[in-house]
C-alpha cells in the first residue's frame, strides 16, 4: 500500500473537509497535540495530514474501522 501512495501522492481535500479538520482540532487539548507532533513532526501545524509519512515497517499501525458485522 505504501508503495501505491508513493505513486499516486495523498489524497487532495476540499475546503469543507479542511475546515471540519480544524474544528476538531480545536477539541485536543496541549498533550494531545505535543504527542502528534513528537511522532509526527511533519504534521506540526497541519490540520490534516497532507504528506507521506516514511514507512519503517517495523511498528505496528493501529486504526479504527466503522464497519460493524
Amino acid at each position: 500500500m505504501y508503495r501505491v501512495f508513493e505513486q499516486l501522492g495523498v489524497p487532495e481535500f476540499t475546503a469543507e473537509e479542511l475546515a471540519y479538520a480544524a474544528e476538531i482540532r480545536t477539541t485536543l487539548d496541549e498533550q494531545e497535540l505535543a504527542g502528534i507532533v513528537v511522532k509526527y513532526p511533519g504534521l506540526r501545524d497541519k490540520d490534516m495530514a497532507d504528506i507521506l509519512q516514511p514507512y519503517s515497517g517495523t511498528e505496528p499501525l493501529y486504526g479504527l474501522t466503522d464497519v460493524a458485522m
